[in-house]
């Protein structure tokens, strides 16, 4: 928010930032972070000064947050308070229609550090560019044709800081096991498809036990902490299974 000239405006702008520190009070920021919160407030108006707050969108949170995480000298734990700073400031302060639908989940998501060799662009905004290129037609599909479920899919694994491994494992899985169900719409499929999908890697493809237990991981990963469904019946499914 610009300096005004005159002392009216001075009064609004400063009842403006006391409203926004008690704000940062009221959802237990840490003493020693609100000043910085109020920096990285102060930095986006400033960088957005041209236009309003009240007529500002996603899309320009977007564009200044995708900028700063391509900083390389920015640690994971700044950016994360820079896009919360921001958050905080729309959707409790400016309250516009659309911050509380906006996905700031995303930034969540996005903002963890990545190991050196990882392939992945964490901090682009745009879907296509959340994963690495790949030619294996079954996870291409997956992509393709599962955007939403695959965008949650990999948000909610980073969010959950799980191994790089472990996503581009768990997402083959994933991607073979639509392609075994024939790519129905993912809503159409249930527990049963899951028990159908490890019969015939035991029976058929005479996988080995360990490799049933990662696909079996992978599925109750999607259905359970990405889709949200409940998994009791299928894991007692396959806890008898182990014990014949």
């Amino acid at each position: 928010m610009s300096q005004g000239k005159s002392p009216a405006h001075q009064i609004s702008v400063d009842r403006f930032w006391d409203n926004y520190l008690l704000i940062l009070k009221k959802n237990a920021i840490p003493r020693n972070s609100i000043p910085w919160y109020r920096k990285h407030a102060e930095a986006y108006i400033k960088a957005n000064k041209n236009t309003p707050l009240s007529s500002q969108t996603g899309q320009d949170i977007d564009c200044y947050l995708n900028a700063k995480g391509r900083l390389p000298e920015l640690k994971e734990w700044q950016f994360r308070q820079i896009a919360d700073a921001i958050r905080l400031l729309f959707t409790e302060l400016i309250q516009p229609q659309w911050s509380n639908s906006y996905d700031w989940f995303q930034w969540r998501a996005f903002a963890r550090e990545l190991e050196p060799d990882h392939p992945t662009l964490m901090r682009d905004a745009d879907p296509g560019s959340l994963v690495a290129p790949s030619s294996n037609q079954h996870i291409l599909r997956f992509r393709t044709n599962y955007a939403e479920t695959h965008l949650a899919f990999v948000k909610t694994i980073r969010v959950r800081q799980m191994a790089v491994k472990t996503e581009k494992t768990y997402e083959q899985w994933i991607a073979r096991f639509l392609r075994y169900c024939n790519w129905q719409e993912i809503d159409r499929l249930s527990l049963e498809n899951i028990k159908n999908f490890l019969e015939y890697l035991a029976v058929s493809r005479k996988v080995s036990a360990s490799t049933q237990k990662v696909a079996l991981n992978a599925l109750i990963f999607l259905f359970r902490e990405v889709m949200g469904q409940n998994v009791e019946n299928i894991l007692a499914f396959t806890r008898a299974s182990s014990k014949q």
